[in-house]
Order: structure tokens, then sequence, then C-alpha cells
């Protein structure tokens, strides 16, 4: 019972976006945003997508400083999506698309990153404190100031990234790779891990993430087709 009306609210909240956005509003009202909580919590990812997609069309507020915390979000497509001071802390990322988000200053404390896509993602500021990531490219990535005290990195690419003024106290640094990259003042960090480097040549090429992306766009577009 609870899923129908769930799904029936986020028809109603897809109808009434669509029409604000209609009328040129640039806002997304707070109801709105409520609705999508319900639909984290409720473990809905693809009702998520969907009112997402509508959000889009209202400029760069997104779902910028929403309580999403605890939320499971694996494989979620949030691509270019504003979550600025968003707590999403104790969150499943795993195989998230976070490419161009905006991050800065979002409360990411203890997630968990399996594989996720963040090339261009701004993280500056932002809080990974005891977080766990895993087969992560933060090449060239802006991670200005970002807290990543106590965090566990495995098989992380860092090169050309920014992280001055992070900290990285207590940190597990093991697992990374680097080359070029912009470290705090007076921080020395380990060996560059070229083992894992030579292990990730061997893998599939990124072409086949870009497929995965694709496939997973037609699909929401099906879905929304259907409910329309």
């Amino acid at each position: 019972m609870n899923g129908d009306k769930l799904a029936l609210g986020a028809v109603a909240a897809l109808a009434a976006l669509a029409t604000l956005k209609r009328r040129g509003s640039r806002s997304i009202p707070a109801g709105f945003k409520k609705q999508i909580v319900a639909m984290i919590n409720s473990g809905d990812p693809e009702q998520l997508q969907q009112v997402i997609e509508m959000n889009e069309s209202f400029g760069s507020e997104g779902l910028s400083g929403m309580d999403l915390s605890g939320a499971t979000l694996k494989f979620t497509d949030l691509e270019g999506v504003n979550l600025s001071g968003t707590d999403l802390s104790r969150a499943d990322l795993s195989g998230i698309i976070l490419e161009n988000a905006n991050l800065s200053d979002a409360n990411l404390r203890g997630v968990y990153m399996l594989g996720p896509d963040l090339s261009g993602a701004n993280l500056s500021g932002a809080d990974l404190s005891m977080s766990i990531l895993k087969d992560v490219y933060l090449t060239g990535n802006n991670l200005r100031g970002v807290n990543l005290s106590g965090a566990k990195l495995t098989d992380i690419e860092l090169s050309g990234a920014n992280l001055s003024g992070a900290n990285l106290s207590g940190a597990d640094l093991t697992g990374i790779r680097y080359n070029d990259t912009k470290w705090p003042d007076g921080f020395t960090p380990p060996p560059s891990n070229e083992v894992g480097k030579k292990k990730k040549a061997r893998k599939a090429p990124p072409s086949s993430k870009v497929g995965k992306k694709k496939k997973a766009r037609k699909a929401t577009k099906r879905r929304r087709m259907s409910i329309a």
C-alpha cells in the first residue's frame, strides 16, 4: 500500500514539476525536495531518477542542502547535479555517476564508494572523513580543503588533483597513485602505488563504462515515457 502511495506521489510530483517548468519557474518548491527524500528512503532509485531529471530544468539549485544521510544511491545517475552542502553521510554511493557534479562542502562522512564516476566533480571543502573509497579516479579533481581524516583509500587515482589545504590526518593512503598532484603544505605522501596502476591497465577500457551509462539513460527515458 505504501509503495502504491509513493508511486502516485512520484507521478504527481513529475506532473507538477512539468507544469512549473512550462510556466518558466526557476526554483524548486520545498515540498518536492521532501518528496525526493521520501523516495530515497523507500529504496526506489527509479522514481528518484525521474524526479532528478525533471529537476535539471530548474537551473543550478539541484539537490543542494538536502538531508540524504544514510541513503542507498548505488548506480544512480547524478551527472552534473548540484549537491553542494548536501548531507550524504553514511550513504552507499557504489557505482554512482557524479561526473561534473558539485559536491562542494557536502557531508560525505562515513560514505562507502566503490567504483563511482567522479570525473570532473567538485569536492572542495567536502567532509569525507572516515569514508571508504575504492577504485576511484580523481584525476584533476578539485579537492581543496577536503577532509579525508581517517578515510581509507584503496586503488585511488589522484594525478593532477588539487588537495591544497586538505586534512589527511589518519588517512590510509597506501593504495593511491599520483603524479603532479598538489598536496597540503608540509605533507609528504607515501610512494605512488605503481603496482595498482599496472593492474588497472589490464582491465577493460573505459568505453565499457560509457556503454553502461548510455544503457542506464535509455532505460530511464523508457521509464519516464511509461508514466507520461
